[in-house]
């Protein structure tokens, strides 16, 4: 299985928003793909800012490109996200889970 993580960062006021693109837009899109196999998402409240770290599972690195594309560094983060955004990571990172319940 791989994990993928992406961290990004919002305005203070635009987290709950950000939060409810995820669940209404994002999510939704992913579990209609072959090999996803879920979503967590982290979030952490500073000075005006709320950082997020999204980490979707996989079943390969393969079954991630329907997603993102043959590059399946790049980060997908639509024009309405980035609307939110302070700022984003351009790429994501994978790792191969090998422990987990």
């Amino acid at each position: 299985m791989i994990a993928r993580m992406w961290k990004g960062s919002v305005r203070a006021d635009a987290a709950e928003r950000y939060v409810g693109y995820l669940a209404e837009h994002v999510i939704p899109q992913l579990t209609r793909l072959a090999g996803y196999r879920g979503v967590e998402v982290l979030r952490r409240a500073r000075e005006g800012a709320v950082d997020f770290v999204v980490i979707t599972r996989w079943d390969s690195m393969q079954s991630i490109e329907p997603f993102t594309g043959p590059d399946t560094s790049v980060a997908v983060v639509a024009d309405a996200a980035q609307a939110m955004m302070i700022e984003f990571d351009r790429h994501a990172t994978h790792y191969e889970v090998v422990l987990g319940r």
